[in-house]
């Protein structure tokens, strides 16, 4: 796939389809530009849009982002992504691989969209995962609960635990247990994604660790963010010295795969209207390969451990 376009094109006179419209801007045939706004790859203003025949207004500003060649982008839903459904939330599991959310060109094969389009009605996002992270998400599935949603996380008592599985060895000087209370800012000039390090001007930074085993040379620990800042995990375990098991974006070794990263637990308190909960989704079933005797035992352990917690 080519690199991203973006085409952008303001309609002198009214009364033009947004069909026509994308096609203006993009010099495309009438297929590639209805492909192209069916996978969400068509703006009216800075809102994506998807009804091809709307007229437009003179002067409304149409944005289109596309890759060449044309394709549609699609991923086949799984009914084990659904952990649970409540009147008021849903929990699911997000595979690795998958965005959180659509990019610019596309939303076809976010997991979010993928959710709105499986179950019916209101679908809430409040937080996100890395698309290289597994794991555990909640959503909303009512706007009243919205308040006590957007209350949990924003006072932090939303609980989430996350497994790595690193490269290198545990520091001794730690202990079991540790944390990791380093600044994080994000490195400039480094493209939309970005990169993120340590430093002492950044925007604070905290995250537990805890040892579960180690063994030929991977590190198999807990990670418990107490702040949310992105690639936060990540960067605090390469800090130590530990960058995860393919994430080469922080010096870790490249298997021909994603990174092990994975959100294995999420909890929460009575808040408002919504009840307590509390879930757990166990580790992908391709970290296994990777495992060591030592390292599953220790990992059974651990998770013996948590399910009794």
């Amino acid at each position: 796939m080519g690199r991203v376009e973006h085409r952008r094109y303001v309609p002198a006179k009214g009364q033009r389809s947004f069909l026509q419209a994308v096609q203006q801007a993009t010099g495309l045939s009438l297929a590639e530009c209805e492909l192209i706004i069916e996978m969400g790859g068509a703006y009216r203003g800075k809102r994506r849009f998807k009804n091809k025949g709307q007229l437009l207004k003179a002067g409304e500003l149409i944005q289109v982002f596309y890759r060449l060649p044309i394709q549609k982008e699609e991923m086949a839903f799984q009914d084990d992504w659904i952990v649970c459904i409540e009147p008021l939330f849903l929990v699911a599991r997000k595979p690795a691989g998958l965005p959180t959310q659509g990019k610019r060109e596309c939303d076809t094969s976010a997991f979010y969209e993928l959710l709105k389009k499986r179950v019916p009605g209101y679908l809430g996002l409040h937080h996100r995962l890395d698309q290289g992270t597994s794991g555990l998400m909640v959503f909303s599935r009512s706007r009243k609960s919205n308040p006590a949603f957007h209350e949990l996380f924003t006072k932090r008592l939303i609980s989430k635990q996350y497994l790595a599985l690193c490269t290198g060895t545990w520091p001794d000087s730690r202990g079991e247990r540790t944390r990791v209370d380093q600044p994080l800012a994000r490195v400039q000039n480094r493209g939309k994604h970005g990169l993120y390090q340590v430093d002492p001007g950044g925007k604070p930074a905290q995250t537990e660790l805890e040892l579960i085993g180690q063994s030929g040379g991977l590190v198999l620990m807990g990670a418990k963010p107490l702040t949310g800042r992105t690639h936060q995990i990540r960067v605090h375990a390469a800090h130590l010295g530990l960058p995860l098991l393919g994430d080469t974006l922080y010096g870790g070794a490249d298997h021909g795969g994603g990174f092990y990263l994975h959100a294995c637990q999420l909890s929460w308190p009575s808040c408002q209207n919504l009840n307590a909960g509390s879930f757990y989704a166990p580790i992908p079933k391709n970290w296994y390969s990777q495992f060591t005797d030592e390292l599953l035992h220790a990992y059974k352990r651990w998770e013996e451990r948590c399910l009794v917690d």
